[in-house]
């Protein structure tokens, strides 16, 4: 036993006898007040109490948190609560939500995709393995929808981005080196074939011409001849494409999609399902937010207030940009972290569309909540 152990020993009872399981479940002293007060260093308190036999007799634990040592009962003591202020009142035990969990999901997410004709399609098509295609504004729900209902039904699925620089060594597959000998690795399109799941392909009006003419064979249930390989892909049941667009195969008509490609007709005939979606009504979409953020009801029928009015402004020509679901929850996102609008709106909104845009924005938004 050192020669501190027991003025330590006083002190750690003197603390101890602070502390009261319901009212204060655990105490903060900083490492100056130990040295200013009791004539003791932090560390020693902490090697001493760590070598007592009684220690756990005294039902207490001990930990260092940056220039604090904390005290507390061991049921209580809870260092993430503790970045700035001395722990005075035993939080209330947060009731467990029940929740239904489909591979992953919760049930609240079934609000997101509660589109009144869309969903009954949409499920309708995946349940039946039928191809379909989902045009729509940015940040609409598309792809969320398909994944959200084929988890509900237990349909798997793969996802690929189709983007300008999507070869079709990606969609087909490659030659690799293995070791000493070469090895063919399959891409998104040969596995989702022989493995009879739904391929969820996004961004479909961005895909390569070679791509497309790849998988128009394949969309009536043709097998996919792969030239790479040589090997000649049957569908195995269950196989089948949603795919997704901004457009509708038409190109970009609105200036807001640059870079989407015209997708002909033969190709759109292959798909039984041509479905043009639009932003969820205002109460599904406040929905999405409360579920999705936690974010206050108050707050989610502003935001979604001035979502409608941008894209009110974006309809009438006044805007060049649209302001999607997805921008909704990221600003939403924001407000709860930042605890400000004005910062929220800015990083969220404003700082990424034209100074124009972001003026129009800015002007709906401060009749809204006077910032």
């Amino acid at each position: 036993m050192t020669k501190q152990e027991p003025l330590i020993e006083r002190v750690v009872e003197e603390i101890k006898s602070s502390i009261n399981e319901d009212k204060y479940p655990a105490v903060r002293i900083t490492k100056e007040t130990l040295v200013n007060k009791y004539g003791i260093e932090a560390k020693d308190v902490l090697n001493a109490v760590s070598r007592w036999k009684k220690w756990k007799d005294l039902k207490l634990e001990v930990r260092r948190f940056g220039g604090y040592i904390i005290f507390g009962l061991p049921d209580d003591i809870d260092v993430a609560r503790w970045p700035g202020s001395t722990y005075k009142e035993k939080p209330a035990k947060e009731k467990k939500e029940k929740k239904v969990v489909y591979k992953g999901k919760t049930a609240k997410d079934k609000n997101y995709f509660k589109f009144p004709e869309e969903t009954v399609v949409v499920k309708g098509a995946i349940l039946a393995r039928e191809n379909i295609f989902l045009s729509g504004p940015t940040g609409c729900g598309k792809t969320t929808m398909l994944e959200l209902l084929a988890q509900m039904n237990n349909v798997p699925y793969i996802r690929m981005n189709l983007n300008g620089e999507t070869t079709v060594d990606d969609f087909v597959g490659v030659w690799t080196l293995a070791g000493k000998n070469m090895e063919f690795v399959d891409g998104v399109l040969p596995q989702a074939m022989k493995s009879g799941k739904m391929l969820i392909l996004d961004e479909m009006d961005a895909a390569q011409p070679e791509i497309l003419f790849t998988l128009q064979a394949v969309l009536q249930s043709a097998p996919l001849v792969n030239t790479k390989n040589g090997e000649t892909v049957s569908p195995r049941e269950g196989f089948f494409v949603a795919a997704t667009a901004n457009t509708v195969g038409r190109g970009d008509m609105d200036g807001l999609y640059a870079g989407v490609r015209t997708l002909n007709e033969a190709f759109l005939d292959r798909f039984p399902y041509v479905l043009r979606m639009k932003y969820p009504n205002k109460n599904a979409e406040i929905k999405i937010l409360i579920n999705r953020c936690g974010i206050k009801q108050e707050y989610a029928n502003e935001i979604v207030q001035l979502a409608q009015a941008a894209r009110g402004a974006l309809t009438d020509g006044k805007l060049y940009s649209t302001f999607s679901t997805r921008k909704a929850i990221n600003f939403a996102n924001a407000i709860i972290k930042f605890r400000d609008i004005e910062i929220a709106l800015r990083v969220s909104i404003l700082d990424r569309v034209s100074k124009e845009d972001a003026l129009a924005i800015r002007e709906a938004a401060q009749r809204i909540w006077n910032i």
